[in-house]
């Protein structure tokens, strides 16, 4: 973490603050009155200081978790953002699998393709949002993206029982 003395306030370098369950970046600590800091979708927020609590950083998650209102948890979005690619992305896909809402999107699976249809719910498209930010996963997979929630990954076959592959 780094503080930097700026005009009164202290800005903030890679601290986190936790605060209802949701991690936020700080952008800048008053620390008698609030921190602001930014939302996973970039939006800004004023916490109360007495009400949030300073994090070092995300953690990985083995199972998914979900807040009250059925959304990723913060630390579930940061565990399919850092996917480690040796668990496998057999893996990784029945991990996405648990944490879609299909009383609202779909998922549809063929041999070789895994489509997404977020069906307008905040929480599946929360989860497209995490898969879009594992760059390694979009850059060797990803198919096509269509308005409307919808997104294409190509999956090649492979016939490694150890996890290693699809």
């Amino acid at each position: 973490m780094t503080l930097i003395e700026f005009d009164n306030q202290r800005w903030a370098g890679g601290m986190k603050a936790e605060f209802e369950g949701k991690i936020y970046d700080v952008i800048n600590c008053d620390f008698e009155e609030k921190t602001v800091g930014l939302d996973i979708k970039g939006l800004l927020v004023e916490i109360p200081h007495t009400l949030c609590t300073i994090v070092d950083e995300l953690k990985i998650v083995n199972e998914p978790v979900f807040d009250g209102d059925g959304d990723i948890t913060d630390n579930t979005f940061y565990t399919i953002k850092e996917w480690n690619h040796l668990k496998g992305w057999g893996v990784f896909i029945e991990f996405v699998k648990e944490c879609y809402d299909l009383n609202y999107g779909k998922i549809n699976t063929t041999d070789d393709e895994i489509i997404f249809i977020t069906g307008g719910w905040s929480c599946n498209e929360r989860v497209i949002q995490a898969i879009q930010k594992n760059h390694l996963f979009m850059g060797l997979f990803w198919e096509a993206s269509y308005k409307g929630g919808k997104m294409v990954f190509r999956l090649p076959k492979c016939e490694n029982k150890q996890g290693v592959g699809l």
